[in-house]
C-alpha cells in the first residue's frame, strides 16, 4: 500500500482593495441586510477618499436582494439631495448590477424598485460597477443598525460613526485590503 501525493491548486484568497473614485466624481458603496429582518447602509466618499456621509435604514422583514435595492436608491436620493453631479455606485449584488444594467429581468418583487433607481439615474452622470463585500468593509458594518429597528439615520460627521466604521475607513485610506474568502 502505497501514498499518492498529488499537487493539488492551493485555494487562493485575493485581496480585496477599495479604490477611491476618481477626480471630480463620489464613490457611494451600500450593504444589505440576510433574509428576515432586513437593514442597509451605505457610505459614499470623495476623490480623495474623504468620508461625505453614511446612513443605515431598517426595511423590515424582506429579501436581501430588496433590501440591497432599497439602500442603494437611498443612497443615491442622498448623493443628488446633497449635490453630487458624478456618482459610482458599487453594488455587491451582481444580480441587482445586472437587473439595472438591463442583462437580466427583475422579478415583479424587484422591478419597482429596479425602475425608480433608473429614474434617478436618467440623465444624470452615475455609473453602477459590481464589487466585492470585501471592498465595502465600511458599507458593509452598517445594515446591521438598520435591522435593529432603527428608522433611517444620516451621518454627516465622521466623528459621529461607530468607531468599527472609522476604524474600516481609514484602512480603506491606506489601501489595506480585505482578503476574499470562499473562492
Amino acid at each position: 500500500m502505497g501514498i499518492i501525493v498529488s499537487d493539488q491548486p492551493r485555494c487562493s484568497s485575493p485581496v480585496v482593495i477599495w479604490r477611491k473614485p476618481p477626480p471630480g466624481w463620489v464613490k457611494f458603496g451600500s450593504a444589505r441586510g440576510n433574509l428576515g429582518a432586513a437593514g442597509g447602509g451605505g457610505v459614499c466618499r470623495g476623490e480623495r477618499s474623504e468620508f461625505l456621509f453614511a446612513f443605515h435604514s431598517g426595511y423590515g422583514v424582506d429579501s436581501d436582494t430588496r433590501a440591497e435595492l432599497l439602500a442603494n436608491h437611498d443612497g443615491l436620493q442622498h448623493c443628488l439631495l446633497l449635490g453630487y453631479p458624478n456618482i459610482l455606485v458599487e453594488f455587491d449584488s451582481l444580480l441587482v448590477i445586472n437587473f439595472l444594467l438591463g442583462r437580466a429581468v427583475p422579478g415583479w418583487k424587484w422591478k419597482c424598485w429596479i425602475d425608480r433607481i433608473n429614474h434617478l439615474s436618467k440623465s444624470r452622470n452615475i455609473k453602477f460597477v459590481h464589487t466585492f463585500r470585501e471592498g465595502n468593509g465600511p458599507a458593509d458594518a452598517l445594515p446591521k443598525l438598520g435591522r435593529e429597528g432603527q428608522r433611517m439615520t444620516l451621518v454627516l460627521l465622521h466623528a459621529d460613526l461607530l468607531p468599527t466604521v472609522r476604524g474600516l475607513l481609514f484602512l480603506d485610506r491606506l489601501s489595506l485590503g480585505s482578503v476574499r474568502r470562499g473562492t
